[in-house]
């Protein structure tokens, strides 16, 4: 696992690396950093480069912290990790999903790490509500992006985005979530099975706890298959997850 901390000594931001086989030995390399933007980050596991926005001199910043080299170093340009940034481990590219603003419309646009240039993919509908930052995903063996959205209708549906075609292909697709199991989807998409996996939340207003649901999603037709659950608890830490 890789993430940013705080320090519980020195108070100071640093890397941290630790095997989750070997805990709880931690490797830990400073960050010259003052912050960073809570959901920001994203990894390539081909190369072992980790992105995150962050605040250095009180400057926002792209930091790319190189989990073999053991150091880390800023982007030529500060880049923007809109409402999720995901790797296409294809090609090494920054796919990100940008929220609407000011009435403007949502977009995708993709990042290459090495140039530092953004370019736009193609605008988004708008009639996209709400996003869930936890709730967007790469598919790197087809180049197609998976988001979890709420529509001006209420509706939660799941965007397909094929971000090689040309022109770029939208599906947007209804979820099918069971009665009572309805709330913000954390996505993670699996290479080696081609499988999508979600976990959901959803608030009871009766006990005042919050039960978690896992499951399969069909990117096809958006049929939800429930797998396990965890009932009665008191809340979870967002952007989290990791897969």
């Amino acid at each position: 696992f890789v993430a940013v901390r705080s320090n519980p000594i020195t108070q100071l931001q640093e890397f941290i690396q630790w095997d989750t086989l070997s805990l709880p030995s931690v490797i830990h390399d400073s960050a010259s950093i003052q912050g960073v933007v809570s959901g920001s980050s994203t990894y390539n596991s081909n190369n072992g480069n980790f992105y995150i926005s962050a605040f250095q001199n009180n400057q926002p910043t792209t930091l790319v912290y190189q989990v073999n080299q053991r150091n880390s170093y800023a982007l030529n340009s500060q880049m923007n990790f809109g409402v999720g940034t995901k790797v296409d481990l294809s090609n090494g590219k920054l796919y990100t999903v940008h929220t609407t603003s000011l009435g403007a419309r949502g977009y995708i646009s993709v990042t290459d790490p090495i140039s530092g240039i953004t370019n736009l993919v193609d605008s988004l509908p708008n009639t996209i509500s709400g996003f869930f930052s936890d709730g967007v995903v790469f598919n790197s063996n087809t180049h197609h992006l998976y988001f979890y959205y709420i529509d001006t209708g209420n509706v939660e549906r799941f965007m397909d985005i094929d971000v090689l075609a040309n022109p770029v292909t939208m599906n947007s697709i209804v979820l099918g979530v069971a009665n009572g199991r309805s709330g913000n989807m954390t996505f993670e998409f699996d290479l080696n099975t081609n499988l999508l996996h979600f976990l959901s939340i959803n608030y009871d207003l009766q006990t005042l706890k919050s039960n978690m649901y896992f499951g399969i999603i069909n990117p096809s037709n958006g049929a939800v298959s429930y797998e396990d659950s965890i009932s009665s608890y008191a809340g979870v830490v967002l952007s989290s997850t990791t897969f």
